[in-house]
């Protein structure tokens, strides 16, 4: 195995509502690189194509409760049947996240 090509998860960066995987898979990880500045703001993470999808987890982003270090890494390790959607709760507030998965 070449640890530089073959490195077993796939990534995408968000920043804004996004489609990250159709299809069954394995959300590794959401990394949260840096929150919102200007108010309150969630991240909700769909196993389903839209935000009509079964919510996953819902992620506090507001740069306003500095409840943790950025960036910081949240492990999920959970079957997604349908895929990976990152919906956030201000389309006009949003954060930097990476999604990872296989």
């Amino acid at each position: 195995m070449n640890s530089a090509i073959d490195y077993p998860f796939e990534y995408s960066h968000v920043t804004a509502a996004k489609l990250v995987h159709t299809g069954s898979c394995v959300l590794h990880t959401v990394v949260i690189n840096s929150n919102d500045t200007s108010g309150p703001l969630y991240a909700t993470i769909y196993d389903g194509t839209n935000a009509g999808g079964t919510a996953i987890a819902v992620i506090d982003v507001d740069a306003g409760k500095t409840y943790y270090v950025l960036p910081v890494t949240l492990l999920y390790d959970v079957k997604m049947t349908t895929g990976i959607y990152v919906g956030f709760s201000a389309e006009t507030n949003t954060a930097d996240l990476t999604v990872t998965f296989k």
